[in-house]
């Protein structure tokens, strides 16, 4: 009997041995910081897998400088992971809207305009005047025009005032008016922030385009003017600072510009290469649209398409909203103009 319990404890001890060594799998913790961790040997894997953790006390100090490998770690074979690639990568799967050659590239920072401290003079125009015609009682007689009306009436003004007896306006008269010098710099010299970035969709730019106009509405018309909301424009001038926060700098025109007699900007943007014809059954939300008066092929006025048959503009009143079509106001279209091209 004893003999048969010796022999059954030789076995048990043979039977753990070769486990032991030609076990097919056994799971063993790893302790760690206080974690635990299961790592798995198997008889195909005799190496300690990267992902077992040793405890300070089973490794070795090894100096930094004395560790080398030649083993390179989740690196694709054709390409080598840098931080310039992926963001040179990022960049051009994000990039957005690109100009077509012939046409307006935007730009992404906004520009300005210098010039500002003109004087007032037949001959002039916009923002300035309105603000004079309003202090001498004569709006809405001129709309911002500097008429002879209105020199005769600011030299009336200098008389009393025992101002230089000149009907023009100059520094000195404007700030007798109660204006301040900053306004006379800079009230006929506004620019419109750009709000787009490289990254910018057509359509995001069509949004933008189209929004900015909006914040015009129920400005008032005032003839060679292009300032903020609630200033006063007219219908190029609203263009102008609309085509302005998309980062479009029509060539050749500026609010101080604006401001002659001798513009004309709505012919100026309907001449302009850059801006491309499109046939009036193809028009897209944020095309312009150009019209004459009946007895005259001239462009004298634009505004910024909609869709679904509206417009928004100034037409010799506060921005709002009109159809496209204005036959029983005398204003016939005569060709419309896309500012930002389709994407391909």
């Amino acid at each position: 009997m004893i003999k048969r319990k010796k022999l059954v404890f030789l076995c048990l001890l043979l039977l753990f041995y070769i486990v032991g060594c030609n076990g097919t799998e056994d799971n063993v913790e790893q302790i760690s910081g206080g974690q635990t961790e299961t790592v798995l040997f198997t008889e195909e894997r005799r190496t300690v897998s990267s992902k077992i953790t040793r405890s300070p006390e089973d490794t070795p100090t090894v100096p930094k400088t004395e560790i080398e490998s030649d083993e390179t770690f989740f690196l694709p074979e054709t390409e080598a992971f840098t931080e310039e690639t992926s963001s040179l990568k990022n960049e051009e799967l994000s990039l957005g809207y690109t100009a077509p050659e012939g046409w307006y590239s935007p730009r992404y920072e906004t520009g300005s305009v210098d010039g500002g401290g003109y004087k007032l003079k037949q001959g002039i125009m916009g923002l300035k005047v309105y603000y004079v015609e309003k202090k001498l009682g004569m709006r809405p007689y001129t709309w911002g025009y500097y008429t002879e009306r209105l020199e005769d009436e600011v030299a009336f003004y200098q008389g009393k005032n025992a101002l230089d007896y000149t009907g023009n306006v100059d520094l000195e008269t404007w700030l007798s008016m109660g204006f301040t010098e900053d306004e006379w710099y800079n009230l006929g010299t506004y620019v419109s922030p750009v709000r787009i970035t490289k990254q910018s969709t057509r359509d995001e730019i069509i949004d933008v385009f189209i929004s900015r106009a909006k914040e015009y509405l129920k400005t008032p018309f005032v003839v060679g003017a292009s300032g903020k909301p609630g200033e006063g424009v007219d219908c190029s001038g609203l263009v102008l600072q609309c085509l302005y926060t998309i980062g479009i700098y029509p060539d050749g025109l500026d609010p101080v510009q604006h401001s002659t007699m001798e513009e004309y900007n709505s012919r100026l943007m309907y001449a302009d290469p850059k801006f491309k014809d499109v046939p009036i059954g193809e028009l897209l939300p944020g095309d312009l649209v150009f019209y004459r008066r009946p007895w005259s092929w001239s462009v004298c006025h634009v505004a910024i398409y909609l869709g679904d048959g509206e417009c928004i503009e100034a037409l010799y009143s506060d921005v709002e909203y009109l159809p496209l079509y204005k036959d029983d106001v005398d204003y016939t279209i005569i060709g419309c103009k896309r500012v930002i091209a389709l994407s391909e």
